[in-house]
């Protein structure tokens, strides 16, 4: 299954010194279309950072959107999304570890395609998802809908993927304390993940 309407995009926090986050923020990040991809060939998006301090650092791709309008997938038909990934990474998951989490409209804010409004004691946009370990060569990650778990501190209903708006890879620091920074350096993802079945 190929969505093929989605965009890509990077984002990260303003973390308390912009000045020693790098890349420095902006509100849209670039990421390298770097080749070859898994295989030897195509193309892959990578992503490097350092100096989060409040979420941390992803890459995202809407598979559903034109332009600024975000729209749900209905995936409820499939069992879980799977894509190529490789690359280092020293953040509050691990080494080498990376949080792939599904966005959908109950867990998104509205300025991300959501329903979702933050309280006073939780926060949006902190996806149900899994965290998944890189290694220094291309490797097939299936993450599975009955892998997920929410994000700690989040708010949002029920993961349904039926309401599937994108995917994401975080380096994280966990929302909303300021644990000490972490460094990192990642290729992911190779090509648009895609959809399966099981």
């Amino acid at each position: 299954m190929n969505c093929g309407v989605g965009s890509w995009y990077v984002y990260g926090d303003t973390s308390p010194a912009p000045a020693m986050v790098t890349p420095p923020f902006s509100s849209v990040m670039p990421f390298t279309s770097s080749m070859p991809g898994n295989g030897g060939s195509g193309y892959a998006a990578h992503v490097n950072g350092s100096g989060y301090a409040i979420f941390g650092l992803g890459l995202g791709v809407n598979i559903n959107s034109m332009g600024t309008t975000i729209k749900p997938y209905n995936a409820s038909t499939y069992a879980g999304v799977t894509f190529f990934a490789m690359g280092t990474s020293t953040a509050t998951e691990g080494t080498n570890m990376v949080r792939v989490s599904i966005p959908t409209v109950s867990t998104s804010s509205v300025a991300n395609g959501g329903t979702c409004v933050q309280t006073a004691t939780g926060y949006c946009d902190g996806h149900y998802g899994k965290v998944i370990a890189l290694s220094a060569t291309w490797t097939k990650v299936t993450v599975l809908w009955t892998d997920l778990t929410k994000d700690p501190n989040a708010i949002g209903g029920v993961f349904d993927p039926g309401s599937m708006i994108g995917v994401h890879c975080r380096w994280a620091v966990r929302r909303p304390r300021r644990p000490p920074r972490g460094r990192r350096r990642h290729e992911c993802l190779d090509r648009r993940p895609r959809l399966c079945r099981y």
